[in-house]
């Protein structure tokens, strides 16, 4: 049920994204100099969603296909490769959890790449939908897909089991909505967020 309801807000999310909110997630665009150019009127002549897909549909069945294509060979040595960084976590000594955190990291790789560089550009707009993105994926998508994996070999999954977990989730959830109440996001905030990571890399390893 949880897992139907969180997909259901990823489709949600995807529609207001690509239909009537898609001004919201396009960089602002100066006007004579003279500051931005409201949402509403930056991008009159809309073109509706259901036709940029007819006009798309082989250029996304084509980046469709390569997608799985890809992933494919990943999914497949997923279970191998998993056993091989148990295998290596056991004999280093680390906790277990730390498996997590580095597939986690190579997944988010090309994501962080890539909002570095947005960033580096002034493309303030691309970084935060990166993030959007990530952030509702990975509720939407990776949670639930974990929840059915748990249910079809019978495992029990447990998110956040600990307290001290379950204390920097909530913190970071207060950081991250005091973040995005701010008229402007400056380097304290995002030290902030670091500094609740190092928190995280502490309490792992404690």
């Amino acid at each position: 049920m949880i897992g139907g309801l969180t997909v259901l807000l990823y489709a949600v999310f995807l529609l207001r994204q690509m239909g009537a909110q898609s001004g919201e997630f396009q960089e602002v665009t100066p006007s004579g100099g003279h500051g931005p150019v409201p949402t509403e009127t930056a991008d009159p002549g809309r073109t509706p969603l259901g036709e940029v897909l007819a006009t798309h549909r082989r250029e996304l069945l084509a980046r469709t296909a390569m997608l799985i294509a890809t992933v494919l060979p990943i999914v497949l040595l997923s279970h191998h490769m998993a056993g091989l960084l148990d295998d290596a976590l056991a004999r280093l000594g680390a906790p277990v959890a730390l498996g997590g955190v580095l597939i986690a990291m190579i997944v988010f790789t090309p994501e962080s790449i890539t909002a570095v560089r947005a960033a580096l550009s002034g493309e303030m707009q691309r970084v935060a939908n990166l993030c959007h993105g990530a952030l509702v994926s990975t509720l939407a998508l990776t949670i639930p897909t974990v929840l059915v994996l748990g249910l079809l070999v019978g495992t029990e999954v447990t998110l956040a089991e600990s307290a001290t977990n379950l204390l920097l989730l909530g913190v970071t959830l207060a950081v991250a909505a005091i973040s995005a109440a701010a008229p402007r996001v400056t380097a304290v905030h995002g030290g902030v967020h670091l500094l609740l990571f190092a928190v995280y890399a502490l309490a792992l390893f404690s």
